[in-house]
């Protein structure tokens, strides 16, 4: 198992030079190409394999994060892909699930995460957030980007309008921010809505691209602020080509209070301290094997 792991990681560093791996999952042991086990103590087999999952980012970007973070007199002691921490949360809330996606619908990305028979299997991001909803209302509308932002939070909808509020108009006052427009409902909530569906198009595309459209999810979990948007579940539950039993908010239990802004902070508190058992913890132990350290005195 080791010798796996150290080749995969020298595989990488061969593949990647200029990145740096996050995380390591050791998942899925196989002996002679087909036969799945938990362990692989005390087996005798003719092959023996697994699946080695890595989520990677440049060397560039994480030094620029560790000066940073060094530059107010403190250390980083490891890195954390939110999307992981998020899924991993919603796994170990509820560990029976055969397969959960967590959609981080953020403030300038959205982000899905796939756990599946206790394996986290995906992730990957969009990068289109509640920031672009709140920039089409500024720009089609005309107005401040405060206003815009409010007109968002507290009365879009991605909901079709009842006949008769279609023609009512809004007067925003915020903060000493006064718009002397009148906001039409009836556009504000097509602009946002045209917006959210698209953001759903790419989601189901990503899921069509990796097999997953055809998938069945015990639950989908969203968080994150565009979440908010009144109607945004609905909508997904209309539009998302995966199935599943049903779609809810992110909940934490040791979420006391806190608002949803930091659900992504209090799921990696919750990786800390409930340790994935499939994550391996000292892959940064194994940069170099013997050989390699002497060989790269003379280069």
């Amino acid at each position: 198992m080791q010798f796996l792991i150290n080749d995969s990681v020298n595989l990488f560093k061969d593949c990647y030079p200029n990145c740096n791996i996050v995380h390591l999952f050791n998942l899925n042991f196989r002996t002679d190409k087909m036969n799945y086990i938990e362990s692989p103590v005390g087996l005798v087999a003719d092959s023996f394999e697994s699946d080695i999952h890595i989520v990677f980012s440049k060397k560039n970007i994480l030094k620029n994060f560790t000066n940073v973070i060094s530059g107010i007199n403190l250390r980083i002691e490891k890195f954390i892909f939110s999307p992981y921490a998020l899924s991993l949360s919603a796994y170990l809330e509820s560990p029976l699930s055969d397969a959960s996606m967590v959609i981080d619908f953020g403030h300038e990305k959205t982000s899905i995460s796939i756990f599946k028979n206790e394996n986290f299997i995906f992730a990957t991001v969009i990068p289109i957030g509640s920031w672009h909803v709140t920039n089409d209302i500024a720009k089609s509308l005309n107005l401040n980007f405060q206003i815009a932002e409010s007109l968002k939070r507290n009365y879009s909808s991605c909901i079709s309008l009842e006949q008769n509020k279609k023609h009512e108009f809004l007067e925003i006052d915020i903060s000493g921010l006064k718009s002397f427009k009148k906001v039409s409902n009836n556009i504000l909530n097509k602009i946002v809505l045209s917006r959210v569906e698209e953001i759903i198009d790419f989601i189901n595309k990503e899921l069509v691209f990796y097999n997953f459209a055809k998938q069945n999810f015990n639950k989908i979990v969203i968080t994150g602020e565009g979440s908010k948007i009144k109607g945004f579940c609905d909508l997904l539950k209309e539009k998302v080509i995966a199935k599943c039993l049903l779609i809810e908010k992110f909940s934490n239990k040791i979420k006391v209070n806190c608002a949803d802004d930091f659900d992504v902070c209090l799921s990696m508190i919750h990786s800390i301290q409930q340790e994935y058992n499939k994550e391996v913890p000292s892959y940064q132990k194994l940069d170099k094997s013997f050989f390699s350290k002497i060989y790269s005195i003379f280069n």
